[in-house]
């Protein structure tokens, strides 16, 4: 279940890779980060394709809503996620909602809710904290097994101070965030869904960053979020590479790589090992 997981947070990172070039190369430095439109993806283990994503970017009176579709093997099976979230736009991005529902072939495992809503000030002056109120259904295990009776939770979280990203999020506005080589730091990573199965709705982990590194010569710089641990070690979560002309040309979560792909492509059977 933990390669899925990983698998499917790759996914996650790497889904917007294209509609951000789509998005910046038409907004410009000084625009708007979001677009309206549609890309699939290919994720590829070792060069060997082991999934795709679709995603669907909208801007909406100053809403950024990222639709996704993931599907991948697990266990000689299509596993994956639809989810939606929507994010205030302007100069720091902030989570409202989001809704996800996850699936092991043709059955539903759960499905589910988290919103958004302020607690409070932070430690500083201005920092907005965050509850997010979960809600999760469970109809099956991993191994699908249905359940008797549908299982049900709600509870609320506390996020921790800090600007609130998941993986879309983070590929999506980061370019916009640190447009030339910095660092920004007091960023949270939340993982929503934080895995396939009930009721793994949600996760936050804090002391993240964001960092980008110098241009190439050719024009070339990568973003990255980092987590910070003990004695400052710092953990690579996800990488993007961004061209010359603004756009995403690749993702990378450890040994997975995404890749903008055709619909055709993108929906070809894939073929268990």
């Amino acid at each position: 279940m933990r390669a899925f997981r990983v698998t499917m947070q790759l996914a996650v990172a790497a889904a917007v890779v294209g509609s951000v070039a789509v998005a910046w190369r038409a907004a410009g430095a000084a625009g708007s980060p979001v677009a309206s439109g549609q890309n699939y993806y290919q994720v590829l283990d070792d060069g060997r394709r082991v999934g795709y994503m679709r995603l669907k970017v909208m801007e909406v009176e100053g809403l950024v809503i990222l639709e996704e579709e993931f599907r991948a093997l697990y266990k000689k099976r299509e596993a994956g996620f639809k989810s939606s979230t929507v994010y205030e736009g302007g100069e720091r991005p902030r989570p409202q909602r989001a809704s996800v529902t996850t699936r092991v072939g043709d059955f539903k495992l759960m499905e589910g809710s988290v919103v958004f809503e302020a607690s409070g000030g932070g430690e500083e002056e201005g920092d907005e904290t965050l509850v997010a109120k979960v809600l999760a259904r469970g109809y099956a295990d991993v191994d699908r097994k249905p359940f008797e009776e549908s299982k049900k939770v709600e509870r609320e979280m506390p996020v921790p101070a800090g600007l609130v990203l998941t993986f879309p999020a983070f590929v999506h506005f980061a370019p916009r965030l640190l447009p030339k080589e910095g660092r920004l730091g007091d960023v949270v990573f939340a993982e929503i869904p934080d895995d396939l199965d009930y009721p793994a709705m949600a996760n936050f982990k804090a002391e993240c960053l964001l960092d980008r590194g110098p241009k190439d010569e050719e024009g070339r710089s990568e973003v990255s979020l980092k987590r910070r641990f003990a004695g400052g070690n710092l953990r690579t979560l996800a990488t993007m590479t961004i061209g010359g002309d603004g756009g995403v040309t690749e993702a990378r979560f450890g040994k997975f790589t995404l890749r903008p792909s055709s619909v055709s492509e993108a929906l070809e059977p894939l073929e268990a090992e």
